[in-house]
């Protein structure tokens, strides 16, 4: 029987089953960490409102964010 998770750990869990003479039985698990697949040339990064542009109208189809990239950009802009 595999651990108990801790409230720590990850929300995800991996886990390997075994079919031996028809049975079903536990093989291994483990926690995994979910990651996003990006574009090439597409980083990791956070972003938020602008606050300096107030809260976007319900019937908006764009929004004014501030993007902080993750990864080193060499100071190039995030644009595109």
């Amino acid at each position: 029987m595999a651990p108990a998770l801790q409230p720590a750990d990850s929300p995800w869990v991996m886990v390997s089953l075994t079919n031996v003479a028809g049975t079903w039985t536990y093989d291994t698990a483990g926690a995994c960490q979910m990651t996003v697949a990006l574009a090439k040339g597409i980083g990791p990064s956070t972003w938020w409102l602008d606050p300096a542009a107030g809260k976007p109208r319900a019937d908006a189809t764009s929004v004014s964010a501030i993007l902080l990239e993750r990864s080193c950009a060499s100071g190039a802009s995030p644009d595109g």
